[in-house]
């Protein structure tokens, strides 16, 4: 298990760990060192990490402002490297997370598959993630994770990528929003 690859994203706070093996099919992060979690607390002790976002084959990690990826990136890259094998107890399993979903409506759930195939491998190639949070009124609520967070493009992908092709599937849907 290694990083095989760093590559930028939209969010030029962002920078995308990509490894050779999957970490999580649920999406974890962290915006303060969390008990449970040696990379987040890691990471965080730096003083120089905002959040991390943890899923599929990538680690997600965004800078503060202030601070210079040119700076930082072997770093960050070294520590995400020597955390791996305890943070995912790969050395004793290939367990992989799964997401656990509750119940919700017939709508909710065919507009979260609708997100699953067609939206969140798009938004996963650049390093973020989105969570559908409800469907109320016709307006679809989503929230925004990893390099989404704060990026430039990110209203531009929710009005113009992610509403209308929740729009297409399911036209009687007025708007999706962020929440």
């Amino acid at each position: 298990m290694k990083i095989i690859k760093i590559e930028s994203t939209p969010n030029k706070h962002t920078n995308k760990f990509v490894l050779d093996i999957i970490l999580s099919k649920k999406m974890r992060e962290y915006t303060q060192p969390d008990k449970n979690s040696l990379l987040s607390k890691s990471l965080m002790k730096t003083n120089q990490i905002a959040s991390i976002c943890i899923y599929n084959n990538f680690i997600s990690v965004t800078k503060k402002d202030l601070i210079y990826w040119k700076n930082i990136k072997t770093k960050v890259k070294r520590i995400i490297t020597r955390n791996l094998k305890s943070e995912f107890n790969l050395h004793n399993s290939q367990k992989i997370e799964t997401d656990t979903r509750i119940q919700h409506s017939a709508l909710f759930d065919k507009i979260q598959e609708v997100i699953d195939n067609y939206i969140q491998p798009i938004i996963a190639a650049d390093g973020g993630y989105i969570t559908l949070h409800s469907v109320t009124n016709n307006i679809v609520s989503i929230q925004m994770h990893g390099a989404c967070i704060n990026c430039p493009s990110s209203t531009v992908t929710l009005k113009s990528g992610i509403e209308v092709l929740i729009k297409h599937y399911f036209p009687k849907i007025v708007k999706v929003i962020l929440i």
